[in-house]
């Protein structure tokens, strides 16, 4: 996925953000990644490759990912679990929305979670973010990016992963000291 400005970061850019803006969060013996790819379920209907997983811990960047690619005919999704010194702001700002005749973000309050969704409305792509928890700094989050579907579509799929099973799992990462 292209990025498309400052409001459509593409999967690999996040992570590559990630990598390099992360911070101490998770010593070198936790369970890191194979705690987290079991989360990353089957979407009926469309096909998945296996979750893949990186616990990293070198030179002080420490950083835990989970990801795994869905595909639907010509659509497409990559979601991550990314625990870690987060490549963006969560700030406090629990409702917002931006509508543009190129694209659209929104943040919300969904079921106790602060969600960001964006979508660049050329290409019917963007991403869904869910803020799983905040540490000192740290933090970790769900992301969902797709491409040939809306943003609302998107969403919906979202809400099929377990965001609470995902927040307490992320919650035992974080609380590593």
């Amino acid at each position: 996925m292209k990025v498309k400005g400052l409001f459509y970061p593409s999967l690999r850019t996040l992570l590559t953000a990630g990598l390099l803006l992360a911070a101490a969060v998770v010593p070198a013996g936790a369970q890191g990644h194979t705690s987290l790819t079991p989360l990353l379920i089957k979407l009926d209907g469309w096909q998945a490759e296996e979750p893949e997983g990186m616990t990293m811990n070198t030179g002080g960047i420490n950083m835990v990912t989970a990801t795994r690619k869905y595909v639907q005919g010509q659509k497409e999704l990559d979601a991550m679990l990314m625990v870690g010194n987060q490549p963006m702001a969560m700030g406090q700002q629990e409702q917002m929305s931006v509508d543009t005749a190129h694209g659209r973000m929104r943040i919300r309050q969904i079921n106790g979670f602060q969600v960001h969704t964006t979508l660049d409305k050329r290409d019917n792509s963007g991403g869904v973010m869910v803020v799983l928890g905040k540490k000192e700094g740290s933090g970790a989050m769900f992301i969902l990016t797709f491409k040939g579907i809306s943003d609302e579509e998107a969403l919906k799929i979202a809400k099929k992963f377990d965001w609470q099973a995902m927040r307490k799992q992320t919650a035992k990462l974080l609380a590593q000291p």
